[in-house]
């Protein structure tokens, strides 16, 4: 498919790209070009843990999980710092153009067998939302779950093994099913999954879920500001259908209006939550919700601790997330389960920490949207840190007036991380990389031409005054305004949105990664974006069909180029950068 060589130039030029014939509805047939480091290569938003403490599983926005055997590559570089780990397994489930295919959560049974996945995930091309059970031994899909509710946000399987919880958005509100650990891919009359209990009076989305330490209780978190406990007493009777389940309790969070990641302490008795739109951490009594005490969480100026997790033995409560402390990429440990003093531990890490779980052994396990993943011992020194291979685009302060891009879009200039300040341009149609700053006629987005304000890092931009639709909790990252002052360009994290000048929305495609950078060729033809997950990509300004996509690897040497319909190119070296993804059957 290398015949993009002689083909891009033109291509690019007139704005034209070879499609192939799709149904919207389907799943793509072709085999899709994904690009492959070894690592994740987009934000990883869920980790999970075997109770071993041996598998470590990760989901992220690159539509990926990836099986790591944490125990080994700790063992084998028991003295120093492991940076570098080869996954057991990368599972892949079905995917297609846009959102199909992001992975949101994941979970993997107690004895370290069955991997759970879910996230945007339909898969059938009926809108349905579908979770995947895979064997983590031999990476094959034992079989899916389809049914008609939101993205999953969050899953969790119950310590005795026989259950998975499943928080969902919208207001789907919470699934759980029964797991079948020998049930045979395909056997509709002996589901690997099979939905035992459901609550749908959810008003807002959920993105967390925790079992009791006995199995015989879970509790949910959701954005529409309230707890809830459930009794399992009466699920998984032979032959009995599935139940609307209603909490025992159900009682407004204390400490914000966005309850995120909630865990039961060790012996059941207690449960921490933590929050998304406030610095707080409350512990509260597992029997009536009463607010027990909430941990001291200092002058944090910026960000939260959105995730919790205790200690195996209880006695220590960790948290972490986007606060602002005076460790960058703070994992925070309090004394005395919480009420004690605290400690901030590094982690390693430049990004959100997005998922906190402990291990048997008292350490702590995490993830982060660099992507990275990590391992902290007891003593809180760092044991495993698997970092980024891809550039960092963030712009922070002064990095939009680095994207640059000449008159036609065929020369761009950027970071590969917006802080070292080092530049690099690259050229899609003479396919030449060079790490200098580029030639003047190259020229940088236009963030002020219009009064548009709250652009960046804000859920709610505005237009001379007045709100631009954004879905709900939705943040606008980036801005680029027209030459011509007649419309302008949001990135977000979810979507490119254009706007005309009056604030009417034009067109809405889906993005890989948050859009951190956005430009607008001077000639008003191309829109080019840099995202989340490395990949800077080239769009029709006119109605965002994507022309071009351009990954260039960390190491600032490789690069890899390609079209939507397939055609590549890649520097010497790049071909074992990516590969290609085949479509099975989405239960198989």
């Amino acid at each position: 498919m290398n015949r993009l060589l002689t083909m891009l130039p033109a291509l690019l030029l007139s704005g034209l790209i070879p499609t192939t014939s799709l149904n919207a509805a389907d799943l793509p047939a072709a085999p899709l070009l994904r690009i492959e480091t070894g690592m994740h290569t987009a934000v990883i938003k869920r980790i999970g843990v075997d109770k071993a403490g041996r598998w470590l599983v990760s989901a992220s926005e690159d539509k990926t999980v990836r099986v790591w055997d944490i125990s080994a590559g700790l063992k084998d570089n028991a003295k120093g710092l492991t940076e570098r780990m080869v996954p057991t397994r990368v599972l892949r489930p079905p995917v297609g153009d846009g959102d199909e295919g992001k992975l949101y959560a994941v979970a993997i049974s107690p004895d370290g067998n069955l991997v759970a996945a879910g996230g945007f995930t339909g898969g059938d091309g009926e809108s349905h939302t579908s979770i995947y059970l895979f064997n983590r031994g031999d990476g094959r899909m034992m079989g899916r779950f389809s049914g008609r509710f939101n993205v999953v946000n969050h899953l969790t399987f119950s310590p005795n093994g026989r259950w998975l919880a499943a928080s969902l958005g919208g207001e789907s509100g919470l699934r759980i099913f029964a797991v079948d650990a020998d049930a045979k891919p395909g056997d509709s009359d002996k589901p690997a999954l099979r939905l035992v209990a459901q609550d749908g009076r959810y008003r807002d989305s959920s993105y967390g879920n925790h079992f009791s330490p006995d199995s015989s209780r879970l509790v949910t978190s959701c954005y529409d500001k309230y707890l809830r406990l459930y009794s399992l007493a009466d699920l998984g009777e032979p032959g009995r259908e599935s139940i609307s389940l209603r909490p025992l309790l159900k009682q407004r969070a204390p400490g914000g209006r966005q309850p995120g990641s909630v865990r039961f302490s060790p012996d059941g008795a207690s449960i921490a939550v933590a929050y998304t739109d406030t610095g707080n951490i409350d512990v509260m009594s597992a029997a009536d919700f009463t607010l027990l005490y909430a941990p001291d969480t200092g002058k944090v100026e910026y960000g939260h601790f959105t995730h919790v997790a205790w200690s195996p033995d209880g006695k220590e409560l960790y948290g972490a997330g986007s606060a602002d402390t005076t460790v960058k990429g703070a994992i925070r440990r309090w004394s005395d389960a919480g009420k004690g003093s605290y400690l901030d531990l590094k982690s390693g890490v430049s990004n959100v920490i997005t998922d906190l779980i402990e291990l048997p052994d008292g350490g702590v396990s995490f993830c982060a949207g660099d992507p990275a993943i990590g391992v902290l011992t007891r003593d809180g020194a760092q044991q495993l840190l698997l970092a980024s291979e891809v550039a960092d685009y963030r712009a922070f302060s002064n990095g939009l007036a680095h994207f640059k891009s000449s008159p036609d879009g065929t020369v761009i200039q950027f970071y590969y991380d917006a802080k070292e300040k080092k530049y690099a341009t690259f050229s899609p149609t003479s396919r030449i990389l060079s790490l200098k700053e580029g030639p003047l006629t190259l020229a940088p987005p236009d963030t002020t031409s219009l009064p548009v304000k709250g652009w960046e890092d804000d859920k709610d931009p505005t237009l001379h005054g007045r709100s631009l639709k954004l879905s709900k909790h939705e943040y606008s990252r980036t801005l680029a305004i027209a030459p011509d002052k007649a419309s302008f360009l949001l990135g977000t994290g979810w979507s490119l949105r254009r706007y005309d000048s009056k604030g009417e929305q034009q067109w809405e495609i889906p993005v890989p990664g948050s859009a951190w950078v956005a430009n607008i060729t001077p000639n008003g033809a191309i829109a080019i974006a840099a995202f989340g997950d490395g990949t800077i990509r080239w769009y029709r300004y006119a109605d965002g069909v994507e022309l071009l996509a351009f990954f260039p690897h960390s190491d600032r040497k490789r690069w890899v180029v390609w079209t939507p319909s397939g055609y590549y190119d890649a520097s010497p070296g790049a071909e074992d950068l990516f590969g290609w993804h085949i479509n099975g059957a989405t239960d198989k």
